[in-house]
């Protein structure tokens, strides 16, 4: 396979190493969910300048950019859209230290669930993005997984049965 890959020298050499690797795991892993779409299209542009990561696609005969586009941050900090159906912490959404290797590959699924949404002709909000991403975290990441989920606060009556079952 041919994969354009842009590396922009903003980027650490420890990093972009990583880079052909990563993106291999993040197709490995979504051509499981998605397995009719074809990944070997999209490009990719690694900034550690850029805000956030992101996907498009140019539809108009410009001459550059044809080809469906995956720019990813490298920074370390993961922004998590605020999903309230799939239960998503605050302090994911306010943007999350958990080490730019793991956010690389975190924003490597998003943007490339958006290619699968495009290619699929199906939604292309970001709940699907957001569910993908949690998923893999919950998969290879558990204990950040945690931090970005909501966790159930004990009640009143959560403490006094766990008091009483405690005692017994």
């Amino acid at each position: 396979m041919n994969r354009v890959i842009t590396i922009r020298k903003s980027v650490p050499a420890s990093i972009a190493e990583k880079i052909p690797v990563m993106i291999d795991n993040a197709i490995a892993w979504l051509q499981k969910k998605y397995p009719s779409v074809d990944f070997s299209t999209t490009e990719y542009i690694f900034s550690a300048s850029y805000n956030r990561s992101r996907y498009f696609r140019n539809n108009i005969e410009c001459g550059k950019y044809l080809a469906p586009n995956t720019c990813i941050s490298t920074r370390e900090r993961l922004f998590l859209y605020d999903m309230k159906s799939l239960n998503v912490a605050k302090k994911a959404t306010r943007g999350l230290k958990i080490g730019n290797e793991v956010q690389m590959m975190c924003a490597l699924v998003h943007e490339l669930t958006h290619h699968a949404q495009h290619e699929l002709n199906i939604s292309r909000g970001e709940l699907e993005t957001t569910r993908n991403e949690l998923e893999y975290l919950q998969e290879f990441h558990p204990e950040i997984h945690k931090k970005c989920i909501k966790q159930k606060r004990k009640t009143y009556l959560d403490k006094l049965l766990e008091k009483h079952l405690g005692n017994n």
